[in-house]
């Protein structure tokens, strides 16, 4: 059984995290962070080796080679909760990680198609989660130049993307508007509304990743794949739909990490 040192800063004396399956050495300082564990090996399946994984409750942790550059995938789980407690103990291994998240989110804006690619800008926080760190008036901005990477990348894969503001909600169904019998909601027009005022997607991760250090140049940015539209109401299952547009997704991510260590040679 693992001892832990105290209860404030909860690891080992080896310094292996508490809910994060790794320790010093185990992750890459380039990691994406996906939702659901099983598109880690998704992820990995594009390393030509793979040199550490482990995985606890929902957090799975791969690291490996690709083109020669040493990448970890790291599953953060659901919602901006899971996502704190994630995004806190890599940086508590890794100072400044450059972190790219690549993953599902709902459309606001019709121009939109289902599959698309949006390179998030800066995410407005329908959450409380960041008030906890932060005063409520401090944006959630990603890191420019991992933004400027990930545009060359899906210009170079020729794959359909957008450019633009995301919202963070705290949930799946009230906070995004969703109306289900037998649960009161207090603003089903919360889509429509973030549409107008030119937000392009809405999700549940975005913000909480790009806001926890304000004092650290950690290179964070949010590259997801719109999976369903607001109006008119369509959903992308993610059981039903093609493997190819996630597989574009997930190497237009890849290779912005590449494009990133070539501008910093």
């Amino acid at each position: 059984m693992s001892t832990f040192q105290n209860a404030q800063n909860i690891e080992t004396k080896e310094r292996r995290q508490y809910h994060l399956p790794a320790g010093p050495g185990d992750l890459a300082s380039n990691i994406m962070l996906v939702g659901d564990p099983a598109r880690c090996e998704a992820v990995a399946s594009h390393f030509s080796s793979t040199r550490y994984r482990d995985s606890h409750r929902e957090l799975t942790v791969i690291t490996g080679t690709y083109q020669g550059l040493d990448v970890s995938v790291v599953s953060t789980g659901m919602g901006d909760g899971s996502t704190e407690i994630c995004v806190v103990e890599i940086c508590k291994l890794i100072p400044a990680p450059t972190l790219i998240r690549c993953g599902t989110s709902g459309i606001l804006d019709a121009s939109i198609s289902l599959g698309d690619l949006i390179i998030t800008s800066a995410a407005l926080r329908l959450s409380n989660l960041l008030d906890f760190y932060v005063p409520s008036s401090y944006p959630s901005v990603s890191n420019l130049e991992v933004q400027c990477a990930l545009i060359q990348s899906a210009k170079k894969h020729g794959a359909p993307f957008h450019h633009g503001l995301t919202a963070t909600a705290p949930g799946f169904y009230a906070p995004q508007g969703r109306v289900i019998e037998g649960f009161p909601v207090q603003d089903p027009q919360l889509p429509e509304k973030l549409g107008t005022l030119g937000v392009k997607n809405l999700e549940m991760e975005a913000a909480t990743i790009f806001g926890p250090r304000p004092s650290q140049r950690s290179q964070s940015r949010s590259h997801l794949r719109g999976h369903c539209q607001s109006s008119p109401k369509h959903f992308l299952h993610q059981r039903k739909k093609s493997n190819k547009p996630s597989a574009k997704a997930i190497a237009v991510a890849l290779d912005a990490f590449v494009e990133l260590q070539h501008r910093s040679a």
